[in-house]
């Protein structure tokens, strides 16, 4: 249990089944040997089987027996199109773990060898590269704190035996029976086989993994490299220039490495379709590529990635709007927020009108000496193209006084001594960082 390290607060993902059961027990045993803080069990309820719930009763009864503190989360792991169910209830069980884990918690989950030898073969027949064959870490990175996997290198029928000689009882899931997932005829039909071919397969298997993880390792860091060489002019974004300036091997292990925290990776063929895309497109145009529930905008030499944000349901046209008296102002596009500030910001005398950009506008930004239209301006100061969408123009009367947080015009500033509001404009529409 070395691979712990120093640990402050410790919970185990806790399905009730011979693995976690088992785990769990190690790690009562075991926690005063090695200084462990309370440990606390987090049980996830899919709600798939019709006697989930019954499952996270025992599993509570299990953990008051022995002194375990014992939470159960509910969530739905119901498919998406085109997604697989074990795939489902996977991102919906870590997210749920994701959200109650403490600053700086190890969470210990019960994966095994066994675990190891399917998800690396598994991957390998996908056609999955080196990060693919890797299977899965030791330990990681997780929410606020850690993952670990104390068990990878023990074998399943070690732990079997483990818990029939301690005497402990566990959940069979008759999900981990049927045929119908390709995992499950994996470990009852091809490894038994490919282990009488091949006495040692799991082993080797395991072990192909870990040098296919080290691989990984050098190729992430060579992509480290270069990712820090083809950073672009906005934040988070890359330099196209300098990305296409990469031999198309590292270009794809940038976009790899750029993409997959904050999408699933696609497959190759997608990702060289988007290596060509981003290096041959038209420097001229604005073009888009979807990637998953993403979108890739190219705005000059910047590549940039957006979130794509679920429909607004804010209000069209225009808005009376207070600032200090009224709550936030959320809008289509964004939330426009104030804050009282002194010989600064906008005047705070009166309410304004706010209004969407209709185009054709003219602005005098306070210290200029002539008014421009809105879209020289912004070109000008050079705000990039995907901030000037949806941004909110504030007007008293018919004079335009602000400008979203960029500008406020003329004759509408706070002198000094005088009470103002400071902008703020949150667009939603924004790249990932």
């Amino acid at each position: 249990m070395s691979v712990l390290g120093p640990v402050t607060s410790l919970s185990v993902a806790f399905s009730g089944g011979v693995d976690s059961t088992v785990l769990l027990e190690v790690l009562r045993r075991l926690r005063s040997e090695l200084a462990l803080p309370a440990i606390r069990a987090l049980h996830v309820d899919h709600g798939l089987e019709a006697c989930s719930a019954q499952w996270s009763s025992q599993c509570r009864q299990f953990c008051d027996a022995l002194g375990v503190e014992f939470q159960s989360l509910s969530v739905d792991a119901h498919a998406a199109l085109g997604q697989s169910h074990e795939e489902a209830a996977r991102v919906a069980r870590y997210h749920a773990l994701g959200e109650v884990m403490h600053a700086d918690e190890v969470l210990c989950v019960a994966h095994h060898a066994d675990d190891q030898a399917e998800t690396s073969l598994l991957q390998m027949l996908r056609g999955a590269g080196v990060l693919g064959g890797g299977g899965m870490r030791m330990e990681r990175d997780f929410s606020p704190g850690r993952l670990v996997r104390p068990m990878l290198n023990v074998r399943r029928h070690d732990i079997e035996t483990t818990a029939q000689s301690w005497g402990l009882s566990w959940i069979e899931d008759p999900a981990n029976q049927r045929a119908c997932h390709p995992r499950n005829r994996l470990r009852a039909e091809v490894l038994p086989l490919l282990e009488d071919i091949a006495p040692g397969t799991v082993a080797a298997l395991t072990r192909a993994a870990e040098l296919q993880r080290e691989a990984a390792d050098a190729v992430d860091e060579l992509a480290n490299l270069d990712w820090r060489q083809c950073a672009g002019p906005e934040s988070g974004s890359l330099s196209r220039a300098s990305l296409s300036a990469l031999p198309s091997g590292r270009r794809r292990a940038v976009l790899r490495l750029w993409l997959r925290e904050h999408v699933r990776m696609p497959p190759r063929r997608r990702l060289m379709e988007i290596e060509r895309q981003v290096c041959k497109a038209n420097h001229d145009g604005t073009p888009r590529i979807e990637v998953g529930p993403a979108r890739i905008e190219l705005h000059g030499d910047a590549v940039l990635l957006f979130a794509c944000a679920p429909p607004s349901t804010g209000p069209e046209g225009a808005h009376e709007w207070y600032p200090g008296h009224d709550d936030d102002l959320q809008l289509p596009h964004g939330r426009l927020s104030a804050q009282q500030c002194v010989g600064e910001g906008l005047l705070r005398d009166a309410p304004v009108t706010v209004h969407m950009r209709h185009g054709g506008e003219r602005c005098r930004p306070l210290g200029r000496a002539r008014s421009q239209t809105l879209k020289r301006l912004l070109q000008a100061y050079r705000i990039p193209v995907w901030r000037r969408h949806g941004l909110p123009l504030l007007y008293r009367g018919s004079e335009l006084a602000a400008v979203a947080d960029l500008w406020v015009c003329e004759g509408h500033a706070a002198g000094a001594g005088e009470q103002g509001w400071r902008l703020r404009w949150q667009p939603t529409h924004q790249p990932v960082r």
